[in-house]
């Protein structure tokens, strides 16, 4: 019996350049437009906020934390579907997720980001059954917790879809996140390093599918 995969979502998947465009340009332009202020002013004002409570901190990676710091008034998940089109897949990834009836997606990104790129992979996948798990909106906790791997391993035995931790099959592209913490909560885990491997190739070669 092959493992359950679990999946990161951002630089595995899904393109890195969304979750930048979001965080880095989307956000201040929208503060910029509300507030009637230069646009570069407002970025310098994120990236001042955000080295302020640092990616050790896990408001850094909930949206609806800097909604509220910056007083924005656009509902957060609206804010994210106007811009949804902007999703880009691997191809690799989506010949990859083809393959499999069902995946687990284990990702720091927001509950809401996170729901909107999944849906962007069901839109090109259909048949495949996801189960979502945000490590900062689920759990309040960060994926290099081996914490959050344990919880998700607890949920997804409590749906008697595997019976112990090795029964799942980590992948993803940061060593820390995607490696070190699935390993120490007892799962098989696969770092992807894209500079070297697809995830198509590194699925293949390791029997996922």
């Amino acid at each position: 019996m092959k493992a359950l995969v679990s999946l990161d979502l951002d630089g595995a998947i899904v393109k890195s350049e969304w979750i930048d465009y979001i965080w880095n340009e989307a956000m201040p332009e929208l503060y910029a437009e509300q507030e009637g202020m230069d646009v570069e002013e407002a970025k310098q004002m994120f990236f001042r906020a955000y080295d302020e409570v640092g990616r050790g901190d896990i408001r850094w990676f909930l949206m609806p934390y800097w909604f509220e710091r910056f007083g924005i008034r656009k509902d957060c998940r609206e804010f994210i579907a106007e811009r949804a089109h902007r999703i880009e897949l691997y191809d690799d990834a989506i010949e990859a997720l083809g393959y499999l009836h069902s995946a687990v997606i284990s990702t720091n990104a927001p509950r809401e980001l996170a729901e909107a790129e999944a849906e962007i992979i069901k839109g090109r996948i259909p048949d495949i059954d996801i189960l979502l798990y945000s490590a900062v909106s689920d759990f309040g906790m960060l994926k290099k917790d081996p914490a959050f791997y344990r919880s998700v391993f607890e949920d997804l035995k409590r749906r008697g879809l595997v019976e112990k931790p090795s029964d799942i099959a980590h992948i993803g592209d940061d060593y820390l996140n995607d490696y070190i913490a699935p390993l120490k909560a007892g799962m098989s885990a696969y770092y992807l390093d894209r500079n070297r491997i697809t995830l198509k190739e590194l699925m293949r070669v390791t029997g996922l599918i």
